[in-house]
């Protein structure tokens, strides 16, 4: 069994990085053991040529119906193996279904 999320991109971010995220979904998947994991899909493309100048990570923040933060999780796409587009997934183990909204936004590696 699977539940669907509702992503928020903050595009503003994106464009201050010159990159945009693109087919960005969120999904729960219930186990039949109980477990359930979530996982965010999408890819990254640069908004001018085919590079990108800094190491970006991908951050993901899950929220409950009140908008509080209930989990957080990242990936990293690296400046010097990329070319053109970069897809990416995070993973959020033990992903209740409280969760009512993802929040994907990038950030320059610190």
């Amino acid at each position: 069994m699977e539940k669907i999320i509702p992503v928020e991109r903050l595009e503003a971010f994106e464009e201050r990085l010159g990159i945009t995220l693109e087919g960005v979904t969120a999904k729960i998947y219930l186990h039949e053991d109980g477990g359930n994991w979530m996982y965010v899909l999408g890819e990254v493309y640069p908004i001018d040529g085919t590079k990108i100048n800094k190491n970006i990570e991908i951050i993901a923040t899950a929220h409950d119906d009140s908008g509080r933060v209930l989990y957080k999780s990242d990936t990293r796409v690296e400046a010097e193996s990329f070319y053109g587009f970069e897809a990416f997934e995070i993973v959020i183990p033990n992903a209740y279904l409280q969760v009512s909204k993802i929040r994907v936004y990038p950030k320059i590696e610190s």
